[in-house]
């Protein structure tokens, strides 16, 4: 059967369309301001501005949100467009100002989508007008040029060959929930599961091939981001053995998750349809909890053993757990599709979006608390880029550079996570320089090139600038720019071939900021960050699954939540890491796939706590059972020193000590212990003995998972 998935535009698809744009924007924008304004200032200014936000941002989304963005980010720039002028006499001042505007800009781009997409542009706006020194009477013609180019980026955007990457990630996860949906009514057969697997890594790659994908605490973004995490958790979970004396029901709680997922695909395929049902799930859950109660209850009293209750019991856990799961990722699906969110209690157990209002402004909190602190990578790389920025126009300022705002774009276009990948794209940047120099001097010293032939020129210049960095490579795209731009200048202000020599020089000024920020300010980068935030995650972990398995066995049922909240935090971090990694230049660094795999069991761990306090919050306490609590937190605690113990050895670059193994034979004495000693004998007993057993279920998925990162950490100390 063929893939049917919706294929997410390619970067060369995606590289045209830009060319396209700038290949009309720059010299568009620079004609139709100079031929009514007959300014100078207002034509360099809304050049840059068009090309800049259709080449170097390109935001994505539907269209009324792309027209947002786009004007934001024009109106965002025009505000720093005032204030860079009018401490464009003082260098000083502008870098202070520089390193503000840097470490604020890198902070918001934490939010995802747009605003990464437009934190590159918008901190050129400032350089541009830091380094051009100006007076308050240049700042209508700044303005105005800048407002011009930025509403002709927005019609350019909209009209010309627009592509909405964001419904397409939509429809992918459609066809996960689909196949998720499958999964259900297969009652987990293991071609089913691997189909599911399947249309879930389809997912993923759409998300990993869209650009200023959605990341951020915006409700919606995050609530997709919630249901990745979600379906990764849904097809990661695999039964040993569905069925059981309680199969009638479980068939149909099956079937109303399986509906449920139905609606939720169908929510995304059509705006319009109603929001998923959360009554029938509920129904059938209770319904199969009922039958599951009454069957022990009557098995135990007509003397059957309880191993053969266990096994029976064993064989509905894994329907009541894809319930729970399907419960949030529905919620996930209503909230990112605008709806209004769910008012279920498993909504917000299992990390789904709270309501729009509060959620909003917790979210905003939360990413700024996470990113605000010395071990985040996004932290570090705010003040990397504040630094590289505000050193940059300094140094601009101090120096008196003619067309000082090179310096200050190279800082910024050759800035990248670790010192050697800043180098290695600086040699290219000015490698890159260079080559257009060369075809410069080709046009002025062999074709004695006029206004005509610039103008025919530039756009094709626009065009290579725009499309070569992704599609061909970052050193063709640099040596187009520094065409184009020494044409903009030579049709504005006439100079020759001379504006390209300096071009090189200002190039290379910026190109030594960076390298020598990167060299000074966390050297390693994002890749040495990666091993201490994999250590924080299992930290963390230990410290979640401790709290949440005391909350079920009778001690604080409260004190899981902030357990989960700092969880949450680490493995946003880890993914902050992995996205500089994967995003940087050149070839992915050995080690990545086994640090992948730590991460993802370190999810799969936090995944067991989400659902032992759903077990909690359900009713499914075990505390009438002293021994049973016993044995669940020796596990518990076993389990915990061993992903201490990992998060020390991955931290360190060391072989992990194999995780103590609890015998599979001795979980299972305790949990027929359990039902040995109830037997029947008393009803309202009967959710604890249940609860013991799916107790032991999650610890023994949380077990195999703490192995699994042993493993990968091990494997990665091997190569090292």
């Amino acid at each position: 059967m063929p893939d049917t998935t919706p294929a997410v535009h390619d970067a060369r698809s995606t590289a045209m369309r830009k060319g396209l744009r700038a290949a009309i924007a720059l010299p568009g924008a620079l004609a139709l301001v100079d031929a009514v304004t007959g300014d100078e200032q207002a034509g360099l200014f809304a050049a840059f501005a068009a090309f800049a936000l259709v080449a170097m941002a390109d935001f994505g989304g539907p269209p009324r949100a792309r027209a947002t963005a786009y004007l934001t980010a024009t109106a965002v720039g025009a505000a720093l467009i005032v204030v860079g002028t009018l401490v464009s006499d003082e260098p000083v001042v502008a870098g202070v100002i520089g390193f503000v505007v840097g470490f604020a800009l890198m902070q918001t781009a934490a939010f995802g989508g747009a605003w990464a997409a437009g934190m590159f542009v918008t901190a050129l706006s400032y350089v541009l007008a830091a380094t051009f020194v100006g007076t308050v009477d240049d700042l209508p013609s700044r303005v105005l040029g800048w407002g011009f180019g930025g509403v002709a980026a927005t019609a350019l955007a909209l009209l010309l060959l627009p592509v909405y990457p964001r419904p397409v990630l939509w429809s992918a996860a459609a066809d996960a929930l689909r196949a998720c949906a499958a999964y259900v009514r297969a009652a987990g057969s293991p071609g089913a599961r691997a189909a599911a697997r399947k249309a879930v890594e389809r997912l993923h790659h759409a998300y990993a091939a869209t650009p200023y994908r959605p990341a951020g605490p915006a409700v919606r973004d995050r609530a997709f981001v919630a249901l990745m995490e979600g379906l990764d958790r849904f097809v990661s979970l695999e039964p040993e053995a569905v069925g059981g004396p309680t199969e009638d029901a479980g068939a149909r709680l099956r079937e109303a998750t399986a509906v449920l997922l139905d609606a939720a695909a169908a929510r995304i395929d059509d705006p319009a349809a109603p929001d998923p049902e959360l009554l029938a799930v509920d129904r059938a859950r209770h319904e199969h909890r009922d039958a599951l109660g009454t069957w022990t209850e009557s098995a135990l009293r007509d003397g059957t053993a309880p191993s053969d209750v266990l096994t029976g019991l064993e064989g509905a856990w894994w329907s009541r757990v894809a319930s729970f799961m399907a419960v949030s990722l529905a919620a996930d699906v209503v909230i990112g599709m605008g709806g209004t969110p769910l008012d279920h209690d498993l909504a917000e157990t299992l990390e789904t979006p709270i309501d729009e209002e509060r959620g909003r402004v917790a979210r905003v909190r939360h990413v700024l608390r996470a990113n605000l602190d010395l071990s985040s990578v996004r932290f570090q790389n705010a003040v990397r880029t504040a630094v590289a920025v505000g050193g940059a126009v300094l140094l601009a300022g101090l120096l008196t550079i003619d067309h000082g705002f090179w310096v200050g774009l190279a800082t910024l276009s050759v800035l990248r996570s670790n010192a050697l990948a800043t180098g290695r794209t600086a040699a290219q940047a000015i490698g890159g320089t260079v080559l257009g120099l060369v075809v410069v001097l080709v046009l002025f010293g062999i074709f004695d090139a006029g206004q005509t032939e610039e103008w025919i020129v530039m756009p094709i210049a626009a065009f290579g600038a725009a499309y070569a960095p992704s599609a061909i490579s970052f050193v063709v795209g640099q040596a187009s720019f520094t065409v184009a731009i020494v044409l903009l200048f030579d049709v504005i202000e006439p100079e020759g071939w001379h504006t390209g020599l300096v071009r090189v020089e200002d190039i290379a000024i910026g190109a030594g900021v960076s390298i020598a920020v990167g060299l000074l300010l966390w050297p390693r980068g994002a890749r040495g960050l990666l091993r201490s935030v994999l250590g924080a995650h299992l930290r963390a972990d230990a410290e979640y699954l401790d709290r949440a398995v005391d909350g079920m066995t009778g001690g604080d049922v409260t004190s899981a939540g902030p357990c989960q909240e700092r969880a949450s935090q680490a493995a946003r971090r880890v993914a902050d890491a992995y996205d500089e990694i994967m995003s940087a230049p050149g070839t992915v660094p050995p080690g990545v796939a086994q640090w992948a795999a730590v991460a993802g069991s370190a999810r799969q761990v936090q995944a067991a706590c989400d659902l032992v306090t759903a077990l909690t919050q359900l009713g499914f306490l075990i505390g009438a059972f002293p021994d049973a609590v016993a044995a669940v937190r020796h596990e518990t605690d076993a389990l915990g020193g061993a992903l201490r113990a990992e998060a020390d050895a991955v931290t360190a670059g060391r072989i992990a000590a194999p995780a103590p193994k609890e015998p599979r034979a001795a979980r299972q004495r305790v949990q027929v212990d359990v039902l040995d000693q109830w037997r029947g004998r008393d009803d309202t007993r009967v959710a604890a003995a249940i609860g013991v057993v799916w107790a032991g279920e999650v610890l023994h998925a949380a077990e195999l998972a703490v192995r699994r990162a042993g493993d990968a950490i091990s494997a990665v100390a091997n190569a090292s």
